[in-house]
């Protein structure tokens, strides 16, 4: 629900020609129906583990929009893992926990356009500044996870009732 779907499938009507863009998620389980025009979309449905790995290894660019100003997508964690150059939505928190490797958009068609456009011109440099983004949350994530555990007080035993 908090997809900003309309104003990317705008978008990618405007570079049928360029890109194909997998859309992954039970879409059929959402309610939601594919727009019949959109011939350089597949919609994948639900995949396993394994099949949605490759598709994301498999992709050039992984774009990652949402309306929630307060959510981090768990695909942004997937494409830095993968070291995948991204498109995101520019909320404050995903420009702050994602801050190298991607493009960010206003989720209106026009930006994405031009985030499409940005990334052909700086893929190079988009996929160096990931890996560093990846390496860097490979260190800070263990302190980070350290400092919570120091906050949560010993509370001894559980016992259900």
């Amino acid at each position: 629900d908090e997809e900003p779907w309309e104003a990317l499938f705008a978008s990618i009507r405007q570079h049928e020609q360029d890109w194909h863009l997998y859309i992954t998620g039970n879409y059929k389980r959402a309610g939601f129906q594919p727009p019949p025009d959109l011939v350089n979309v597949t919609f994948t449905g639900f995949l396993s583990d394994a099949e949605y790995i490759a598709v994301l290894n498999r992709s050039d660019l992984v774009i990652v929009l949402t309306d929630d100003e307060n959510l981090l997508n768990c695909g942004s964690y997937e494409a830095v893992q993968l070291g995948k150059p991204m498109v995101l939505t520019g909320t404050r928190a995903i420009r702050e926990y994602f801050h190298a490797g991607a493009i960010y958009v206003d989720n209106s068609a026009g930006a994405l356009s031009v985030a499409l456009d940005t990334f052909v011109a700086q893929k190079d440099s988009l996929r160096r500044d990931v890996e560093r983004l990846k390496v860097e949350l490979q260190v800070s994530w263990p302190q980070q996870l350290e400092q919570v555990r120091r906050r949560i007080p010993a509370t001894g035993s559980i016992q259900q009732s």
